[in-house]
């Protein structure tokens, strides 16, 4: 049985149109006997109130802090102005579990169609996870995100509250063909409109696209999003990523050199004579995580910092196949006076020009809100248990005396199934829609949010170099931003454009092949100039997303900015510098897993997907320019979890490349119609 590579993790870190008729119009609404009025719809289940994702009032959902008022993702309107709740729809979440009997799913899971994958277990239709986990379950708590139930005067609700769940624990033995069960399998999933993919993981190379699992994974996507559900397809909704500010160094196969051994590794007579060589040398460190420069400089905020991982680093968050979803804390963060900066993203939250949509994933629940979802239940174990630091954690609220809910989850493992809901409400809406109308339905009524970002730059020693330009608006119209996608998603804006006679489905999805630079290799020099080189495309589409396929040769990976330049202009940074590619300076860990994780230190054949330039005509040519943006020194962090005598952070000081680095290949591939 073939195994995955790369362990996957869960990553729990607009205008409306004018009034759409409503089909089939009756009398008495549709499901007046769950609300009949403002007033019934929101008390009708307890922690409606905390759940600001959904209907922000400024609460804090326990935190220290509230939120923004009507930074939402706007349920009312498609729940109780539409009576759309995702009732005709399937999702299928593919995690680490789900309680199939919790109180607040009765009535939404679908029975007999979930899987456990765990060996042995007792009832393979039940994911449910075993009541002695200390912690909680991550896919239970994604679930409640999308279709806890509602109106049923228990907990809170999910953004689709009576579409029908299916729940699959592969992220507990991850098995290819497992994975081909649960992404759309014949018989299993193939009938689920939506599945949710809060997992990944957070690669410190560029990683080649072109690995046979990840074909395997592309080719089985592009048959099921054709051919399930009678053509409509199934959109898979995935999690960008939990890693703006460090990255896992995984499996820990990566030794970097530090100046001066850590504290923990001196010989224990270093403090008599910490003058002898032994005691300065260099010495060999394996860091747990590895740390941005900006993440570890109190004189940036989120909005002026650049991220660790770009989004499309991750093979599957450069597929076509897979949206790709950021993460919105409930309240703009603020500067060191305490000022807003206009800036939505959560401080975890990856980022990339593979972002379609950002969605609601709050931060840690202490000082700001985290999401309020279902958890395991019971006090012994979950998020919620007994000895948290929180009363309605820890049996102590009168509204989860049995601790069936938490109120710190986060991360785009909820901003994920928080889109998902809405996915859910679109096809509800619809039952004529497809996965790639709903995905437009959802770009064209999103919220553009973070409008004051100012443009992020870096000094590349010869001047300036803009790294992030932040929003632009593309040759067809649409704002797009590396950190948004199109904005906060908006549930009544979709489901009222879903129902309106005026809405254009999509035609037939077109793929050109990869269309090759023919030139020769160029240098990149060091500086804001780089090296430019163009190609035409000749295809007549009008495109839905762009790849580019990358072959560069260069010392230092973190140097490198690259840009894909439309034939209309548009500008998309699709690789922003200072990331935390940072493989190529450190050396092996003898390890087990280091072929298995196919690790390589430059770009081969790594492919990176922009959203960008959606609408715009693709023939043309197109222009791939590559910076490097540093020709000096360039410092990051490493953090050990063992390391509890001192400070577990260690500075790591690499020097720059000795040679400049080469653009060796590219191509260009177009998803459109």
């Amino acid at each position: 049985m073939m195994k995955h590579n790369s362990k996957l993790l869960p990553l729990v870190s607009a205008c409306l149109m004018g009034m759409a008729t409503l089909a089939n119009a009756q009398e008495t609404p549709k499901y007046a006997d769950l609300f009949s009025d403002a007033e019934e719809y929101r008390n009708s289940d307890p922690l409606y109130f905390m759940q600001w994702h959904l209907e922000n009032t400024g609460q804090s959902a326990e935190a220290d802090n509230g939120g923004d008022e009507g930074n939402d993702v706007n349920t009312f309107g498609a729940h109780f102005t539409y009576r759309v709740l995702g009732e005709s729809v399937n999702v299928a979440v593919v995690d680490s579990g789900l309680a199939i009997n919790h109180e607040d799913f009765e009535g939404n899971i679908l029975p007999g169609r979930s899987r456990n994958y765990v060996d042995g277990a007792s009832d393979p239709t039940d994911p449910t996870p075993p009541s002695s986990e200390e912690g909680g379950d991550h896919g239970t708590s994604v679930a409640g995100l999308i279709a806890a139930r509602g109106f049923n005067e228990k907990g809170g609700r999910g953004v689709a509250p009576l579409a029908k769940l299916m729940g699959f624990n592969w992220l507990e033995n991850q098995s290819s063909e497992g994975w081909l069960e649960t992404h759309g399998g014949e018989g299993v999933t193939d009938d689920a409109l939506v599945i949710n993919q809060s997992y990944g993981f957070s690669p410190i190379w560029p990683v080649n696209f072109d690995s046979i699992d990840n074909l395997t994974e592309e080719n089985h996507l592009a048959d099921v999003t054709t051919d399930a559900n009678n053509g409509r397809g199934i959109v898979f909704v995935k999690s960008a990523g939990n890693s703006f500010r460090y990255l896992r160094n995984v499996a820990s196969v990566f030794k970097f050199e530090i100046e001066g051994a850590s504290s923990g590794s001196l010989p224990w007579w270093c403090s008599w004579v910490p003058s002898n060589p032994q005691c300065q040398a260099s010495s060999t460190y394996v860091p747990d995580f590895i740390f941005s420069a900006d993440s570890r400089d109190s004189n940036k905020t989120q909005v002026n910092s650049l991220p660790a991982q770009i989004a499309a680093t991750e093979p599957s968050n450069a597929s076509f196949y897979h949206t790709t979803i950021s993460a919105l804390s409930a309240a703009e963060s603020e500067d060191e006076n305490g000022n807003k900066t206009g800036d939505l993203i959560s401080s975890y939250s990856t980022v990339g020009s593979s972002v379609w949509i950002s969605a609601h994933g709050g931060e840690f629940g202490d000082a700001n809100p985290a999401m309020v979802t279902t958890d395991i239940e019971g006090c012994a174990s979950g998020y919620a248990r007994n000895g948290q630091d929180t009363d309605f954690n820890d049996s102590s609220h009168p509204d989860n005396p049995d601790c069936n809910y938490t109120s710190t989850f986060n991360g785009t493992s909820s901003a994920a199934p928080v889109a998902s809901g809405v996915f859910a409400l679109v096809f509800d809406a619809n039952p004529n829609l497809t996965w790639r109308d709903a995905k437009d339905i959802l770009a064209k009524t999103a919220t553009k949010v973070g409008e004051n970002f100012e443009p992020i730059t870096v000094e590349t020693g010869s001047g300036e170099f803009v790294a992030e330009p932040g929003w632009l608006k593309n040759a067809a119209g649409y704002d797009f931003h590396n950190w948004y996608g199109f904005g906060r998603a908006d549930a009544t804006a979709a489901v009222e454009m879903a129902l309106s006679d005026d809405y254009q489905p999509l035609p037939v999805l077109q793929i050109t092949d990869f269309v090759e630079f023919t030139g020769s290799d160029a240098t990149i020099p060091e500086g804001p100039e780089g090296v430019s080189q163009s190609l035409t495309i000749t295809d007549a589409l009008t495109v839905e997303a762009v790849q580019v396929k990358l072959s560069i040769r260069h010392g230092r990976d973190a140097d490198l900015a690259v840009e894909l330049i439309s034939p209309a202009g548009t500008s998309s940074m699709v690789v922003t510098p200072r990331s935390m590619l940072v493989l190529d300076q450190g050396t092996p860990v003898e390890s087990d897993l280091q072929d298995a994780l196919e690790t390589q230190t430059d770009f081969n054949d790594t492919v990176l997907l922009s959203n960008a330039f959606y609408g715009e005509a693709a023939q043309g040519n197109w222009t791939l320019k590559v910076t490097d943006t540093n020709s000096g020194e360039f410092v990051f962090y490493g953090y050990r979890r063992d390391d509890t005598d001192g400070d577990p952070f260690e500075e790591i000081r690499t020097a720059n490349n000795t040679s400049l680095g080469q653009l060796v290949d590219w191509s260009v591939r177009i998803y459109g119609h």
